[in-house]
């Protein structure tokens, strides 16, 4: 941030004493401080994780102090603009048709210092977990709407005070996440898709222990990513790519449902193996896994709230031993 001085002209009238300033060049701010260095501030802050007092740091080499506290005081008078468009954009996300949630682990030195207080006088503190709830809307107008919470809440809980605010004459909305049983939610309907890369993924981890029954799977679901990236390509829209998927991608993966079934009835897989609970992730979720063949508009898979739910751990892992 960069500072301006403007010396204006004072003149004093002799006989009334009534004093005239020039006035600041045309288009420039009267107050002392920009409104956008309160924006910039903010995002040093809470977007990039740059504490203040490393910033008050770097404005000090550059001869233009700015005291941590002023820094403060800046962003706290800026914050009921953002913080109403921030309610805006969950109500809008409530009106989306189609909603990703992720959770990531977080630090907040306060919520720590009270749950280690509480525990310390022998009382059970209702939640410990701290996580960063990532909730990416996709609208019916095809904008994305991306939301992070963070606190002891779990996606789930989230994702109700989201829906809390959709329109009760709309359809339920699908809902995308792994399948962790704290991203879903009781009080509201949804349509429930769950990450085929989490089964994916799962499949990846033991390949080295027993590569002939993952390497199948691994080229079956291949296969519905190509079929996938040839709707993106094609550019087809949702019925389209619903109708591609029933044709190319159903019966690949039931021959490799039938095929998983076929092994766990002839007891080809160890009982209790990680094999064993990778394929039976697999068939307990195949509905979750498999709402893009039932679905129109259904995703595959729950990276597009991912990527920037890792982008904001990481963030979070840079500024969680920093004070304001």
């Amino acid at each position: 941030m960069r500072a301006t001085i403007y010396q204006r002209q004072h003149l004093r009238c002799r006989l009334c004493d009534a004093t005239f300033t020039a006035p600041l060049p045309e288009g420039t701010c009267a107050a002392k401080y920009d409104p956008s260095c309160a924006s910039l501030l903010a995002l040093l802050r809470y977007g990039s994780g740059l504490p203040f007092y490393r910033i008050e740091g770097l404005q000090a080499s550059l001869h233009v102090p700015l005291p941590d506290a002023t820094q403060w005081d800046l962003v706290v008078q800026a914050v009921p603009a953002p913080r109403a468009v921030f309610g805006e954009l969950i109500r809008q996300a409530g009106q989306g048709d189609l909603l990703h949630c992720d959770d990531t682990r977080a630090k907040i030195l306060s919520l720590i210092v009270a749950r280690n207080q509480l525990e310390a006088a022998g009382l059970a503190p209702e939640a410990k977990a701290i996580n960063t709830s990532g909730i990416v809307a996709v609208l019916a107008q095809g904008q994305h709407v991306a939301l992070y919470f963070t606190g002891h809440p779990h996606a789930g809980q989230n994702l109700s005070d989201i829906l809390a605010q959709r329109d009760p004459a709309l359809a339920p909305p699908m809902q995308m996440s792994d399948a962790l049983a704290c991203n879903f939610v009781s009080e509201f309907a949804t349509i429930i898709g769950k990450c085929l890369t989490h089964g994916r993924r799962q499949i990846v981890d033991v390949i080295a222990h027993f590569p002939q029954p993952c390497r199948y799977v691994i080229e079956i679901l291949a296969k519905v990513y190509a079929n996938d990236a040839h709707c993106r390509e094609e550019k087809l829209s949702s019925e389209q790519r619903l109708l591609t998927h029933q044709t190319h991608s159903a019966p690949p993966l039931q021959k490799l449902k039938d095929k998983i079934n076929d092994q766990f009835t002839k007891r080809l897989v160890e009982p209790n193996s990680r094999l064993d609970k990778t394929l039976n992730y697999l068939l307990k979720h195949w509905d979750g896994l498999t709402l893009f063949l039932r679905q129109a508009g259904a995703p595959l898979d729950n990276n597009l709230c991912e990527r920037p739910s890792n982008g904001r751990s990481c963030i979070a892992r840079i500024r969680c031993s920093t004070k304001p």
